[in-house]
């Protein structure tokens, strides 16, 4: 018998026999999730009707390469109960696999409930360890029962690792601008850095503000003429109206800005991240900006030498 998700000290205590689909036949993604979601649901660690709607919303580009044959979906739910694994191990290729994991016939699904957001991030780490070892591809494509996959040494790996810390993960090499910072400065940041958002700091290197492309998309939009069906001719600059990229960052950012500090755990942080759809943070270490942090960063931290190149 397996443990409780919210016990689990390896990860075979998150699987079970029960939920391992060998062979795993399948033509699409969804034919997949749909035949591994139903061992959970047999198993009775989620609802079934919220969590067909929830894989709905999966797609192929959204699996993580693991290896050179293995993929991950995983997925935070209303529908699940507990922190759980299945797994299933195809007789080829899977026909869905995603093109940086051509050779992939293991995929496997990991749920978890809203709040189990540390722990939710440890174990996709620790599955990353154990199923990018050259091995265990081996025997998981040799193994002809549920009870042989479960022998593998590799679901011995601990879930529980050292605690990572946001200075582990931000990135330091970040972009910053003053409140007095014309909004075509900004935008030509954005553009050139290829960024999402800037944080906008004070005198003293404290975070005042956030602005995004969203916002600045908000700001020029206006300068597209007419309403909808008067014509699509973007208007001049200078025409009577004022240039917006003439206005500083001030008039414009996100005053409400949700930081992190930098010796928080990035499980506490990712889970407050994904309760609040957060995408990216400041981080400020005694009240000073020091570094960024997106959701992104996080993944390919745990993540980081167990993908797949892409």
């Amino acid at each position: 018998m397996t443990k409780e998700g919210s016990d689990a000290r390896t990860l075979g205590d998150l699987l079970s026999e029960r939920r391992i689909v060998l062979p795993l036949r399948a033509e699409t993604l969804m034919q997949a999730l749909d035949a591994l979601a139903s061992t959970a649901v047999a198993d009775g660690l989620a609802d079934r009707d919220r969590l067909d709607q929830e894989l709905e919303t999966l797609a192929e580009h959204d699996l993580i390469p693991i290896g050179s044959h293995a993929v991950m979906a995983h997925m935070r739910t209303e529908a699940a109960h507990d922190l759980a694994m299945m797994m299933g191990v195809a007789e080829g290729a899977l026909p869905f696999a995603p093109a940086t994991a051509p050779e992939a016939r293991t995929l496997v699904l990991l749920i978890a409930p809203l709040s189990g957001g540390p722990r939710y991030l440890q174990t996709m780490a620790a599955l990353a360890r154990a199923l990018g070892r050259g091995r265990v591809e081996e025997r998981l494509d040799s193994a002809d029962t549920a009870a042989e996959v479960m022998e593998l040494d590799a679901l011995r790996e601990p879930v529980l690792g050292a605690a990572i810390l946001v200075r582990d993960v931000m990135t330091r090499n970040f972009v910053s601008v003053g409140s007095d910072t014309p909004m075509a400065e900004v935008a030509e940041v954005l553009i050139r850095r290829r960024l999402r958002a800037i944080p906008v700091v004070g005198d003293d290197g404290e975070v005042i503000g956030m602005v995004t492309d969203a916002d600045i998309m908000e700001m020029f939009l206006p300068r597209i003429g007419g309403e909808e069906g008067a014509g699509s001719e973007e208007e001049e600059p200078g025409a009577g109206k004022e240039d917006p990229g003439a206005r500083s960052v001030r008039d414009v950012m996100q005053r409400s800005v949700f930081s992190a500090r930098a010796d928080e755990t990035v499980g506490a942080v990712a889970d407050r991240m994904i309760r609040k759809e957060i995408e990216r943070l400041p981080v400020v270490e005694e009240g000073r900006l020091v570094g960024f942090l997106t959701r992104g960063d996080i993944i390919r931290r745990l993540l980081r030498g167990h993908l797949r190149a892409r």
